[in-house]
């Protein structure tokens, strides 16, 4: 069976069950030579022209009409058939009552019963064909019934991996789902085995390519980018999931401290003050006992009242009395603008601190990347992405290139595995252990640090990729595929794939994550773990004045058991 461009032309050695029965029919001795002039000029063809089917073909073999006219036309061998040879006439343009023209050929199909579906008429002097369709297309209920694929993959987290016998993962789940629209049976298989080309570059998806060229497979799942050069030789599907680069670092230890409101000073400035508030109060101690004016005062400056009168003016409160010497007055107003200065220092410096806190300085975007060298970082060998930085030539981009060629041991990685492993444990360098950043696409980063909570991935906006299933070129079911492909994406079944695969619902973390791609925003609310250490703070004193009254009454207690023990005894 031969098929250019959807007509069918079938050896009549070949027909199938019921098709004879069209030519019995036809009662044109004409009719049934013209149709067997078709079938061995197609034959005539592909015997004289067509490469060796065995071979992988070095270029794309398909042609339309057109073409498949001007090689009869240019043909040097006429063909011979039926109704003598076929070789249109080019030079003389005199017409005789011999040549053949105008003469329809109706074409059949079969599927589920033979139909005429169209009908080319060839022109005189020249092969042109005009084909249109004599009937609507033929509604055929499920036809993937039956069909089976085998399917190639290449294992690549989340996309593709192997868990005991099975298959699992991104792309296997959207084949699943294909498979339920359409109804069709499929394997997936892996290539055994890869080599390595000139460049030391694996050639593992080339050797796919080739397998659906020749016809091994019918499909290739994994994390199959469409590029330039893989649409050359084969045929996409919709995209079924895109990705920019990410950065995939380690993230910060988790340094929570409830008692931020302490960091505005450091702990020898509290001493001092601690130290200050306790030498007023024993100053205005000492001085009430030598103020004449305390003995006829209902509020005497004793030690408790003197330290409460001294925290009082510490906290900006306000106090029931003031002290009536000038001595003391004059301790009391330098204490008062010591206060002052302390309490404007104190809530500048707390009001910075708590800002500095959330603005987050690590390295999130390439271009801080490439402004430094202590944080190390580097990228897949051989790669796409290796191919890009080597070939750009916008000046960041070089920069980093300039760089990972200068570590190329530690930059140029072999495995997507190492680059996980020096994120986490950091990269060892002459001075010790240097942090490590790793470069690959959104969806390969994210994933990884989904299942390790102390990485993140931040995407960046470069190096966008789309991932898609890969066909033979030309497959007839590849627009059947895209169509339910595109049913999957408007019903949201591709966003809860993606969902089950690409979010913290995998993910044993229980500590809090960061929005990997959120902005710094340094005008956030607080939250309880700035604040908390003042509750603490106020729990423990109000638990230390609780425990306070219960001894003093526990106290007095005491005592006035004691007292009715005596006058028990003088009686």
């Amino acid at each position: 069976m031969a098929k250019i461009y959807g007509l069918q032309l079938l050896n009549s050695d070949n027909f199938p069950k019921g098709l004879n029965e069209i030519f019995k029919g036809n009662k044109s001795r004409l009719e049934q030579g013209l149709m067997s002039d078709v079938v061995g000029i197609l034959r005539h063809y592909l015997q004289t022209h067509v490469q060796d089917c065995k071979k992988e073909p070095a270029t794309n073999s398909s042609m339309t009409a057109d073409d498949f006219r001007r090689v009869i036309l240019n043909a040097v061998t006429p063909y011979s058939g039926a109704l003598g040879d076929y070789i249109w006439p080019k030079v003389s343009q005199k017409e005789t009552s011999n040549v053949r023209k105008d003469y329809p050929i109706a074409i059949y199909r079969y599927i589920n019963g033979i139909e005429r579906f169209a009908q080319v008429t060839f022109g005189k002097n020249e092969a042109k064909v005009n084909a249109f369709m004599l009937s609507e297309e033929p509604h055929v209920k499920d036809p993937f019934m039956g069909k089976k694929f085998d399917v190639i993959a290449k294992q690549d987290e989340p996309f593709v991996m192997k868990n005991g016998d099975k298959y699992e993962g991104f792309c296997v789940d959207v084949l699943t789902e294909l498979s339920r629209s359409l109804k069709f049976d499929y394997e997936i298989f892996e290539l055994e085995g890869s080599t390595i080309n000139q460049n030391g570059k694996s050639t593992v998806w080339d050797d796919i390519i080739t397998q659906l060229k020749v016809g091994n497979a019918s499909m290739a799942i994994g994390a199959f980018a469409v590029t330039a050069q893989r649409e050359a030789k084969i045929s996409f599907s919709y995209t079924i999931i895109s990705s920019a680069v990410s950065l995939l670092m380690k993230k910060p230890p988790d340094t929570t401290n409830y008692f931020q409101f302490l960091g505005p000073f450091s702990p020898l400035l509290w001493m001092m003050i601690v130290v200050f508030f306790l030498s007023v109060g024993l100053g205005l101690y000492f001085m009430a006992r030598f103020d004449s004016t305390q003995e006829e005062s209902e509020q005497k400056f004793d030690l408790k009242e003197s330290m409460w009168y001294s925290l009082t003016i510490l906290l900006q409160g306000s106090a029931e009395y003031s002290p009536q010497t000038t001595s003391m007055r004059t301790i009391i107003a330098f204490f008062w603008f010591c206060t002052l200065v302390i309490n404007a220092a104190y809530t500048a410096n707390l009001a910075a601190f708590l800002t500095l806190q959330q603005i987050d300085n690590r390295i999130k975007t390439v271009d801080s990347l490439a402004r430094q060298s202590n944080v190390k970082y580097g990228i897949l060998n051989n790669s796409d992405l290796m191919q890009f930085f080597r070939e750009s030539r916008d000046d960041t981009y070089e920069r980093m290139w300039t760089f990972m060629k200068l570590y190329e041991d530690i930059s140029l990685l072999s495995t997507r595995k190492k680059g996980l492993d020096f994120v986490q444990n950091g990269v060892p360098t002459s001075s010790g252990k240097a942090e490590f950043i790793y470069l690959d696409d959104g969806v390969i980063n994210n994933y990884n640090a989904q299942q390790n909570c102390e990485l993140e991935s931040i995407e960046e906006n470069f190096g966008v990729k789309h991932f898609s299933i890969g066909f033979p070129k030309g497959a007839p079911y590849r627009s059947d595929i895209n169509r339910a492909l595109l049913q999957l994406k408007e019903n949201g079944v591709l966003d809860r794939l993606r969902d089950k695969w690409w979010t913290s619902q995998k993910s044993n973390c229980t500590v809090k994550t960061s929005d990997a791609g959120s902005k710094t925003n340094t005008a956030s609310e607080l939250n309880i773990s700035n604040m908390f250490g003042v509750f603490i703070f106020l729990i423990a004193f109000a638990v230390l004045a609780v425990l306070y009254e219960i001894g003093l009454i526990i106290f007095k207690f005491t005592q006035e058991r004691k007292k009715k023990k005596v006058v028990v005894i003088v009686i």
